[in-house]
Formats: structure tokens, C-alpha cells, sequence
């Protein structure tokens, strides 16, 4: 099951939490609008697809543990707006410096250069680490 979250918006919220407002979509069909006042409490679901909404429940209850918690649909959700949140960051931080990885790298960490992007420092950092290395701006180009 693809779970995305789409049309994200930043909502601030109280104490200087902040929200979100997105539409989720379950294997590109929309489920629900999902938002999150940034307050500490509940999200709240606008349910658009019934039937839908009910086989992610199904989903997530026979989903394994996160991160120690037991899964449920705002689980799903957090994970999906975080997928978003990592990505926008990643676009931003493309624009001024070239991010990479190597595979032995853990998962959502990359080495940067404070140089901007071009093919060049692509070759340059291929050489230095290797053909497998990930570069992150060539997502974004």
C-alpha cells in the first residue's frame, strides 16, 4: 500500500508548534484531507473515501511497530508528512551545496560540499567516492 501525502501546507499552530494541512491519497486514489492544528492534539480527518479509509486502518493495525509505537493511521500520516518535509528540505538545501551519500551511509544522512551543484563536481565526487555513491541534487535537476 503507497501511502502519500500530497498538497502540503505549513499551519502554525499554538506555542510555537507548527501543523500541517495535506491530502492523503492511498495507492494515488484520495482518501481524506488530514490537518494538524499544532497544537498537541488530535488530527483532524475530512473523509472523502469511506471504504478506503477503512482498509488503511486494516493496514496499519497489521503493520509492524514504528519506532517502538504501536502503528496506527496518524502513525502513517506522521510518516508520510515527514517524507514531504524531508524532501522540501533536501530541494532547499540542493540550491546552495551538493549533498551525497554513500551506501554505507544510515538512511537520512548525506555529506555535503558548500559547493553549488554542477556536472562537474558530480565527477569530482564519483571519482573521490565511487560510482555508487547518491547524489541528491541530480534528483532535482
Amino acid at each position: 500500500m503507497k501511502i502519500e501525502a500530497r498538497n502540503h501546507r505549513e499551519v502554525r499552530g499554538g506555542m510555537n508548534w507548527t501543523g500541517f494541512d495535506i491530502d492523503l491519497y492511498v495507492d494515488g486514489v484520495h482518501a481524506c484531507h488530514v490537518r494538524d492544528e499544532g497544537h498537541g492534539g488530535c488530527l483532524l480527518y475530512t473523509k472523502r473515501n469511506p471504504d478506503l479509509m477503512k482498509s488503511l486502518e486494516e493496514y496499519a493495525e497489521g503493520h509492524d511497530r514504528v519506532e517502538g509505537l504501536t502503528c496506527t493511521v496518524d502513525t502513517l500520516v506522521a510518516m508520510a508528512v515527514d517524507e514531504v518535509e524531508v524532501e522540501k528540505r533536501l530541494r532547499k538545501d540542493c540550491k546552495k551545496v551538493t549533498l551525497f551519500r554513500l551506501p554505507t551511509d544510515p538512511d537520512g544522512e548525506w555529506r555535503g560540499f558548500k559547493i553549488p551543484f554542477n556536472p562537474s563536481v558530480a565527477q569530482m565526487v564519483r571519482t573521490r567516492y565511487g560510482s555508487d555513491v547518491v547524489i541528491a541534487n541530480e534528483r532535482f535537476n
